[in-house]
């Protein structure tokens, strides 16, 4: 790898992005979102899931994103500061940019 150089890559295929992309800065409507490698987007955020009785319980100041469907409660948090017995799932890339666009607009 030759990490002198750069590419920069502007695409709505977020998926593409998670693929090929070491570093990503997230724009949204001309504001810079977040500026990270890849690595340290994907190791920091989980999605939690949970009831609503068990999100009453939870540090708002770790949940970056929250939304209600049948099945309780999604969060995008940074998983390694949550504790307790809640099943945290992997998040992609889209996972995180959705949740954070989606937060913002509420």
């Amino acid at each position: 790898q030759d990490e002198t150089n750069s590419i920069f890559v502007s695409s709505h295929i977020i998926s593409d992005l998670e693929k090929i992309c070491d570093y990503i800065t997230f724009i949204h409507k001309g504001k810079i979102i977040f500026s990270e490698t890849k690595d340290d987007l994907l190791d920091n955020y989980g999605i939690l899931k949970c009831s609503p009785e068990e999100y009453e319980n939870i540090d708002k100041s770790l949940v970056k994103g929250m939304r209600k469907n049948k099945f309780g409660i999604e969060a995008l948090v940074l998983k390694d500061r949550i504790t307790g017995p809640y099943l945290i799932d992997r998040a992609s890339l889209e996972d995180i940019m959705i949740f954070i666009i989606k937060e913002q607009v509420q």
